[in-house]
């Protein structure tokens, strides 16, 4: 297991431990039983002598913002940007609400850019009032304004950068900036990289990693990232997924194995993230939007709740071995 932010922020066993209280506050409000009940057992052991609690560590959201690259072979999400979705001040509230349900780690995934969304900086500021740690994602192309960097100053703020090749041609290839953009590639400690990894490395080096995307197409550069000068950053390795939003291409699956990091990758994990997209909607996965419920003008916990225990979608997101992500998104 790579190191990752995710992971050296909200350690294993305490992701567990809030795994365990959602079970058994899934047990409690009847929830549980035959066949489901016994994958628990299995999944979670120990769940049915713990307090029933309804926790979320971690939550992520897809921001109603555009995006600089266009992404046709690699990008998940597919879907129409919610111009009319989830509004700044109800984002605001629901990291509120996030932070009452014990909430660790809110990361900012998408759906565009969020480096382009406006809110972006009171969304930091916010998470770090409230004791939270952010991890934005961003794809590294030009270079990140001022305020940004000094919000990153203060604290509690963390990035992975898109790193999938140290060819400047083959990740503009692949990440495919718009406007005929191209990366702007420095020479430093950890080799070529994109300008915003040395922006905040200068910063402070120890909250700032890359995020890689292993295909048969960069396979050769994932497994050099891994082993070189960047296996020193946390490195969120994840595997291309052939079938993300009918985009996919199985050919572009890497032919050897890869290990990889992807939060999502572990079982209790459905047990303790949220997901909640550009429209304002919490749902099972990432990469899964069948299912989703309105968190515009309901509480967080109460549609966290109901969608767990009633909702056949969300359900499998817990119970269900291996990766939820990769067998159910659509």
């Amino acid at each position: 297991m790579e190191q990752t932010f995710e992971n050296l922020l909200f350690p294993k066993k305490d992701r567990m431990k809030n795994a365990l209280g959602n079970v058994a506050h899934d047990k409690a409000c009847g929830g549980l039983s035959g066949a489901l009940l016994k994958t628990a057992r299995k999944l979670y052991p120990g769940f049915e002598s713990v307090a029933p609690e309804s926790h979320v560590g971690m939550m992520s959201l897809l921001l109603p913002v555009g995006c600089n690259a266009n992404c046709p072979q690699y990008c998940y999400t597919g879907g129409k940007l919610a111009r009319d979705g989830v509004n700044l001040d109800r984002i605001l509230e629901l990291i509120d609400e996030f932070a009452k349900m014990g909430g660790k780690i809110l990361r900012i995934v998408g759906d565009g850019e969020p480096t382009l969304y406006d809110g972006l900086l009171n969304i930091c500021a916010k998470a770090r009032g409230l004791g939270i740690d952010t991890i934005v994602f961003t794809n590294g192309i030009g270079i990140l304004s001022e305020k940004v960097l000094q919000e990153y100053e203060k604290g509690r703020l963390y990035f992975y950068v898109k790193m999938w090749s140290e060819s400047q041609k083959k990740q503009t290839d692949m990440v495919r900036p718009k406007k005929g953009w191209a990366y702007e590639y420095h020479d430093g400690a950890v080799g070529s990289a994109p300008v915003p990894l040395y922006q905040l490395l200068d910063i402070d080096p120890a909250r700032v990693g890359i995020q890689v995307m292993a295909s048969s197409e960069n396979e050769h550069d994932v497994r050099a990232m891994l082993s070189g000068l960047k296996k020193n950053l946390p490195i969120l390795l994840e595997r291309f997924i052939p079938a993300g939003s009918g985009k996919g291409r199985m050919d572009l699956m890497p032919t050897g194995g890869f290990p990889y990091s992807k939060a999502c990758s572990h079982p209790p994990r459905g047990s303790y993230h949220a997901v909640v997209d550009s429209r304002g909607f919490l749902r099972p996965g990432i990469f899964v939007s069948k299912g989703a419920m309105d968190v515009r003008t309901s509480p967080l916990r109460d549609t966290w709740e109901e969608a767990f225990i009633s909702n056949p979608m969300f359900t499998a997101s817990r119970y269900t071995e291996g990766c939820f992500c990769e067998r159910f998104f659509l």
